[in-house]
């Protein structure tokens, strides 16, 4: 919340496409993650892609039109975060990356994303003290005094930009002579979360 409050404009945000006069960040995010589907999970951009076809197409026909903007930092998840020694203090948080300028539930989402992956790679357990989706919200909103409005449509988003780079990577490792079974190109965490955020 500290951070989605801080000033963009003034850290010069306003260089990063997309935020200029007239301009819509969602849309230029949005196009951005078309353009990557079509070219790193496609062979051709005509090539149907099963899941991730139906979740842009969700992200360009449901995008919210009242979204706020922040500067967002894109990959939030525990794991890129440093803590002062000895102490529960933030010191940092790292792998910049993905930031962008954009609507600041979607690090909330990728947050809440994180939290799910670990719980299904331990067997569905949550670690003691994560919070569930309804209090991750609540301390959220606490902390910034703003209402979440538009959580699913970014944890569809987050589900999907994390789906469509894994298996980008495992095309690539698949390209270099991995042996990668072709289950894991259809069945894996993103594709079930998308499956049940969607209904499909």
């Amino acid at each position: 919340a500290k951070l989605h409050a801080l000033d963009w404009r003034a850290l010069g945000g306003g260089r990063v496409p997309g935020t200029q006069a007239g301009d819509d960040p969602a849309t230029a995010a949005l196009g951005y993650w078309r353009r990557y589907l079509d070219t790193f999970l496609k062979d051709d951009p005509r090539e149907a892609v099963p899941v991730f076809d139906d979740a842009i197409a969700f992200l360009e026909q449901e995008r919210p039109k009242d979204a706020r903007l922040a500067l967002c930092w894109g990959d939030a998840k525990l794991g890129n975060v440093l803590f002062a020694p000895g102490t529960r203090d933030v010191a940092a948080v790292i792998d910049w990356e993905m930031a962008t300028i954009g609507d600041p539930e979607a690090d909330l989402a990728s947050l809440h994303l994180s939290d799910l992956r670990a719980q299904d790679a331990a067997g569905g357990v949550a670690l003691p003290g994560t919070p569930d989706v309804e209090e991750l919200i609540a301390l959220y909103e606490r902390a910034s005094g703003l209402p979440v409005q538009h959580f699913h449509y970014n944890l569809v988003f987050a589900t999907f930009w994390r789906g469509s780079v894994q298996i980008a990577v495992m095309r690539q490792l698949r390209r270099k002579g991995a042996d990668l079974a072709d289950e894991l190109f259809v069945d894996n965490f993103p594709i079930r979360q998308l499956r049940r955020q969607l209904g499909i």
